[in-house]
C-alpha cells in the first residue's frame, strides 16, 4: 500500500534538525539571478518617449537596448548616471537662482498682498520651487512646447511639439520665466512607476548581497565566479541609484 508520508517507526520521536552547513547550487543560482535582475533591469531609468510613440513599447525597447551594457559593463551605466547627476545638479542650481525669487513667499508678508500686487501685472508668480526632481525630469525630455492648437504653426518641418533642452530651459528662465511650467514635484513623481519605497527594496537587496559576500571573504570562505560578478553588479547598482534617486522611473 502506498504511504504518502513514508514509513517510520512508531517509537521514533520528531526532533528539530538544523540546516546543512553547505550551500546548494540552487541556492547560489537563485540568489544571484534575483539580485542580477533587480540590479540590471530595474535600475535603468530611460528617457521619456517621443510624442506619438507608444510609451510602454518605447520603454521596453530602450531598456532592452541598455540591458547589454548593463550586464557586461555596468560601470558604463554607473558613469552615465553620475554624469546625469552632475548635469541635473548644475541645472537645479541655475534654475533655482532664476525662478526661486519668483516663488510666492508668504513669510515676508503676512497677507502677501504686497507681493501679489508687485508681480500680478507681469504674471511672474510661481507656486513651486525648482528641485532636483524637476532637473532630472527636464533632462529626460519632460518639458515641451505644444503648438497643436495654435492659430499659426511656426515650428520647423510642420512639427507641433518641440522638446525643451536644458539650454532652452535656461534661456526661458532668464528671459521668459512665465513660460517655464510651474508644476509641483509631487505631480512629476506620480508619473513614475516607482517611488522611494520601491527603490529602497532594490537597494536593500543589493546591499544585503554585498554584505554576504564581504562576510564570506572575511571568513575566508570560497566564493563562486557568479557571486563575484553579481557582487560587482550590486556595487554599481547602489552607485546608480544614488545618482538617479530623484530621477523618475519609466514615465
Amino acid at each position: 500500500m502506498w504511504e504518502p508520508f513514508g514509513t517510520t517507526s512508531t517509537n521514533a520521536t520528531a526532533s528539530w534538525r538544523s540546516e546543512p552547513n553547505e550551500r546548494g547550487t540552487l541556492n547560489i543560482l537563485s540568489t544571484c539571478l534575483i539580485t542580477l535582475i533587480l540590479c540590471v533591469y530595474t535600475c535603468l531609468h530611460v528617457d521619456i518617449p517621443e510624442h506619438g510613440k507608444t510609451p510602454w513599447t518605447h520603454v521596453l525597447k530602450r531598456k532592452l537596448f541598455w540591458l547589454l551594457p548593463g550586464i557586461f559593463a555596468p560601470e558604463i551605466v554607473a558613469f552615465i548616471a553620475a554624469r546625469q547627476w552632475f548635469f541635473a545638479r548644475n541645472l537645479e542650481i541655475h534654475m533655482r537662482s532664476l525662478l526661486d525669487p519668483l516663488v510666492l513667499q508668504t513669510s515676508k508678508d503676512s497677507s502677501a498682498f504686497g507681493y501679489l500686487r508687485s508681480h500680478r501685472s507681469r504674471g511672474l508668480i510661481r507656486l513651486h520651487s525648482w528641485t532636483r526632481l524637476h532637473a532630472h525630469y527636464a533632462l529626460m525630455g519632460g518639458f515641451a512646447f505644444d503648438t497643436s492648437k495654435a492659430p499659426i504653426q511656426f515650428m520647423p518641418e510642420g512639427r507641433t511639439r518641440l522638446t525643451l533642452t536644458s539650454v532652452a530651459l535656461r534661456k526661458l528662465a532668464l528671459d521668459y520665466p512665465d513660460l517655464v511650467p510651474d508644476i509641483s514635484a509631487e505631480t512629476i513623481r506620480e508619473k513614475g512607476k516607482a517611488n522611494g519605497f520601491a527603490k529602497s527594496i532594490v537597494c536593500i537587496q543589493a546591499f544585503w548581497f554585498i554584505v554576504q559576500v564581504i562576510g564570506r571573504l572575511a571568513a575566508k570562505y570560497p566564493i563562486s565566479l557568479l557571486e563575484m560578478n553579481t557582487f560587482l553588479h550590486a556595487l554599481c547598482c547602489l552607485a546608480i541609484y544614488c545618482a538617479w534617486w530623484n530621477k523618475p522611473l519609466d514615465i
